[in-house]
């Protein structure tokens, strides 16, 4: 956090001096999943050990060569769910498990497409805070969530080693741009935009008051606040059309219910129609104070599946206003544009920060390149 501002700067870069995470060989239960109609490994799918009462017991991703390992659970019966991107999801029958047992038999499952192509959106879709009651927008949902979470798992693994350049930009309230820091970059790679835990932001808005030198905090939602019951019990969510240089993307949209009234965000996560991949999260800030002007800030994140099954993040964007805190002298004139803080404070607008990050080429363990920036995007 930069002295004067309303956005953790540090971003990505925070992580970068962290050393990768490699952890030890322990026991735990392995297998593999095939698809039943090709024969060939599920890369990037999502394996869950299903309890009694449908508890999650534990996840896994498969490697490109469609293994995974779970840990060891007490014995019992037990399911496995897989789940892919673009397809729905597989349950197997009932296994038992016992209490030494390491290795499964190999999972062939059914690939059953998800088509997303056949989703019709209307400009008078209702926001809905259920989404049982629209199969086409929890359908949406649902596999966005599945891309989230192997970036997720990806970044948690630190697997990958990252080159990167980030831009940091001041602008004075008239969005003139008056400062520009460009530095490059290299880490293993971490969630770039600051969040908090789902029930804070829930109960304390995305955007507070974090001190009276500072002035107010921006949040942004990571991938355990879109999994959260706090953001589902917050905001309702509805298809959205494309944009009309994108007509391959359909989205779902997001936004506070009428009843949270706090300062929130609302936005869209675009995935391809084709391929139910995620391509994007777009999001703005909401119900935020009079000095703020509307539509401004917010963030932008960008996703790329690797050929392995993976999940990256290539790009992101984070804008926030900042807030110029100063002394509340008496005598003063009433100024629209200033407004009380902290009792004894004003703030009022200083400018804008903007921080803007591409990623330009990710290597694996062994250094090969599994991804770079296409010439067009440099």
């Amino acid at each position: 956090m930069r002295r004067g501002t309303g956005i953790r700067t540090a971003l990505l870069v925070a992580v970068l001096v962290a050393p990768p995470i490699r952890s030890a060989c322990a026991q735990s239960i392995q297998s593999g999943v095939s698809d039943s109609a090709t024969g060939r490994p599920v890369a990037g799918g999502i394996v869950q050990l299903i309890g009694p009462h449908d508890s999650v017991y534990a996840t896994a991703t498969t490697s490109e060569r469609g293994t995974f390992a779970l840990p060891v659970v007490p014995p019992g019966p037990y399911r496995i769910k897989v789940l892919r991107i673009g397809s729905r999801a597989w349950t197997s029958p009932v296994l038992s498990i016992g209490a030494r047992q390491q290795a499964l038999r190999q999972l062939t499952v059914a690939s059953e497409p998800v088509m997303l192509a056949e989703i019709v959106v209307t400009t008078s879709a209702v926001c809905r805070s259920n989404l049982g009651s629209d199969s086409d927008v929890a359908t949406l949902w649902e596999e966005a969530r599945k891309a989230l979470k192997l970036a997720e798992g990806t970044m948690a693994d630190r697997r990958f080693d990252y080159r990167m350049t980030v831009v940091t930009r001041h602008s004075d309230p008239t969005r003139q741009m008056t400062t520009e820091q460009r530095l490059g970059r290299l880490g293993t790679g971490a969630w770039p935009i600051l969040s908090a835990p789902a029930e804070n932001l829930a109960a304390h808005g995305y955007v507070q008051p974090a001190d009276s030198v500072r002035g107010p905090r921006y949040y942004g939602p990571d991938a355990n606040v879109f999994f959260s019951d706090a953001f589902m019990r917050t905001h309702c969510f509805r298809a959205v059309a494309p944009p009309k240089k994108q007509p391959g993307l359909i989205g779902v949209g997001f936004e506070p219910q009428l009843s949270h009234t706090l300062p929130d965000i609302k936005g869209v996560m675009w995935l391809d129609r084709q391929t139910a991949e995620l391509q994007r999260i777009e999001f703005e800030y909401t119900g935020l104070w009079r000095w703020v002007p509307p539509r401004i800030t917010g963030g932008e994140l960008k996703f790329v599946r690797l050929d392995s099954g993976a999940w990256i993040i290539t790009g992101w964007r984070m804008t926030a206003p900042i807030a110029a805190v100063e002394p509340l002298r008496l005598g003063t004139q009433p100024d629209e544009s200033v407004f009380p803080y902290f009792g004894n404070k004003r703030v009022k607008l200083g400018g804008f920060l903007e921080e803007e990050g591409q990623v330009e080429e990710v290597r694996a363990q062994d250094s090969a390149v599994v991804w770079r920036v296409p010439t067009g995007l440099k």
